[in-house]
Parts: structure tokens; C-alpha cells; sequence
């Protein structure tokens, strides 16, 4: 958020409804506290969270957000060599095996999906496919530089009517993601010289899934792409459910 800015960060409850704003903050805040109190005799955790092969690698922690206009970390930035190898290792999907159990419990059991030697079924996990639709967002924002040969990603080589096809469906991905797990931490305010309104503190505690543990599964359980069989199910669209 920069000076110029300003005015135009906060919504229409923050500049001109107050009474408004008060009412939503005592509302959410009571509603944490409710959700706190019975958080404390269960799992916290996603409802997809017992559907995935990844359950056993699930562990959490507490992280403060680094969200500081200004901070500095390995992802943020100008591209660089040293950047973009950060976000490869961020995005690097890998094929798992899924169970036919896993396939049920998903509602995919009947859904031709690529079925392995062993019966069981090639899948991936999602968080992978977000980071690379956030990277391949990342990326066109700095279209500039990538615009080289050397530096084009595989991404900004479709052509122009692919390529808007993939960003609108990374954004919509990335849109629903956000919606389903519905972040309700909390952020606070500051009174910061130069700034009308009450500045925001991105720097917000968390409880997390350890992303090196799902990492470590993920490279554990990896398998390698399979080979279309002759007798494979071919889809004439990719599916829509």
C-alpha cells in the first residue's frame, strides 16, 4: 500500500460506515472465539483432509506472515536466476499413486480416470497445480523479461488465446481456493505518518500445514508418468465434473 494509494485500499465499511465496521468486528471476533472453543476437541483440518493419500504427512505449525510491502524473501521480486530456481522447486508437480478407496471417497471411482498396471489410479496434489498457477501469473507479470529467448517458460510460449485461457482458469483456481478455506485470521491496524486511514499489518499469525512434510511425502510416493495402454479410455474433451 503506497501513499498515493491510500484512499483507495481500504473498502466503502472502513472509509465510510463505521458504525457498520464496528458491528462486523465484534461479530467476527465473537465468532472466533466460538470456533476457538471447539477447535480445542478436534482436528482442525479441511473436510477433504481424510480423502488424501498425504493424511500421515499432514502435521502443523504456527508461521507469522511476512507481509510487509517491503520484505524481502527468495519469491518476491524482480525475476532473477536465483528467484525463478526458488519457484521451480515450489512448482514442481509430481505423479502419485491413488488408491481405488481414495478414488471413491472422492466421487471419482467412475470417472475414467488414467488407471495404473496395479490397479490403482495416477493422481497429483492440488497444492502443486495452485503454486504453478500462481508462478505462471507471477511470470506474465514480469512478461517483459521472460519475453527472451533463454528466459520464455513453457507457459508464455502458447499462443495468445491459450495463454489467456490458462491465466483466467489459474485466477478462477486460485478464486475458489481462497473462498473454500476462508482465512479468517486476523489483521490488525496502525496509525503510520503520511496515511489518512489506519495503515493494515499483513504480518498475521497462522496455523499452518508444514509444507516441507507434504513436500517430503510427495517425493517419497512420486511415480513415473505412465505410458498410454491401447486399450485406454480417451476422453474427446477434457472433463468438466
Amino acid at each position: 500500500m503506497t501513499p498515493q494509494s491510500k484512499d483507495k485500499y481500504l473498502p466503502v465499511s472502513y472509509t465510510e460506515d463505521t458504525d457498520s465496521l464496528g458491528d462486523t468486528v465484534v461479530y467476527d471476533t465473537e465468532t472466533l472465539l466460538q470456533q476457538s472453543e471447539k477447535q480445542t476437541t478436534r482436528k482442525r483440518d479441511t473436510p477433504t483432509a481424510d480423502r488424501t493419500p498425504a493424511l500421515d504427512a499432514i502435521e502443523y505449525e504456527t508461521i507469522i506472515f511476512r507481509g510487509a510491502q517491503d520484505d524481502n524473501n527468495p519469491y518476491k521480486g524482480h525475476p532473477s536466476p536465483e528467484l525463478d530456481a526458488a519457484w521451480h522447486q515450489l512448482t514442481e508437480v509430481r505423479h502419485v499413486s491413488i488408491s481405488p478407496e481414495i478414488m471413491t471417497a472422492i466421487d471419482k471411482s467412475n470417472s475414467n480416470a488414467v488407471q495404473l498396471p496395479d490397479g490403482n489410479y495416477l493422481g497429483a496434489t492440488e497444492v502443486f497445480h495452485q503454486l504453478h498457477c500462481l508462478n505462471l501469473i507471477r511470470q506474465h507479470s514480469y512478461k517483459e523479461y521472460y519475453d527472451v529467448d533463454g528466459r520464455r517458460p513453457p507457459g508464455l510460449t502458447d499462443s495468445p488465446a491459450t495463454l489467456r485461457k490458462h491465466l483466467d482458469h489459474c485466477i478462477d483456481i486460485l478464486r475458489q481456493n481462497l473462498m473454500c478455506n476462508g482465512d479468517a485470521s486476523v489483521i490488525t491496524h496502525n496509525w503510520v505518518e503520511g496515511y489518512q486511514f489506519p495503515y493494515p499489518n499483513f504480518n498475521t499469525k497462522h496455523k499452518c500445514r508444514k509444507f516441507d512434510k507434504i513436500v517430503e511425502w510427495e517425493k517419497k510416493n512420486q511415480i513415473k508418468d505412465p505410458v498410454r495402454p491401447e486399450d485406454a479410455v480417451v476422453l474427446q474433451t477434457p472433463p468438466t465434473s
